[in-house]
């Protein structure tokens, strides 16, 4: 039990370490606007170009799977990848309920972490069991 818990909390750790890394480096190609009003602010997102919006998609999934792969490898058991999933899909959703995100990036960052963290927990073959 404490692998198991040491895991998710470690995936999960990884995985937001990484995504803040991959978001810093997007928010360096990209900065904040000098002297912006809080509603600049609020549509930063909104007014990135587009690889700027996929990079912060791709963090968020690649995120999950680092992360997943860890706490699943830490754990020897596929539970902690579907947390950490859950977690960074909840976690992007209270990102996009703060700042405005477009359609597609909503979409994406919501399915893309709960696909990535179901084929990694879910879809591994189960061991037929030692005789």
């Amino acid at each position: 039990m404490l692998r198991l818990i040491l895991g998710v909390v470690a995936g999960c750790a990884l995985a937001m370490g990484l995504i803040t890394g991959i978001e810093l480096v997007v928010h360096t190609q990209y900065p904040y606007p000098a002297g912006a009003s809080p509603e600049q602010l609020r549509n930063y997102v909104l007014e990135l170009p587009q690889a700027g919006q996929a990079m912060i998609i791709a963090a968020w999934i690649i995120g999950t799977a680092v992360g997943g792969l860890a706490g699943n490898g830490i754990a020897g058991r596929p539970w902690p990848a579907l947390v950490v999933g859950v977690l960074i899909a909840v976690s992007g959703m209270a990102n996009m309920a703060m700042l405005p995100h477009p359609l597609w990036m909503q979409i994406v960052g919501i399915v893309g972490p709960l696909a990535v963290a179901g084929v990694l927990g879910l879809g591994r073959p189960r061991r037929a069991p030692a005789a």
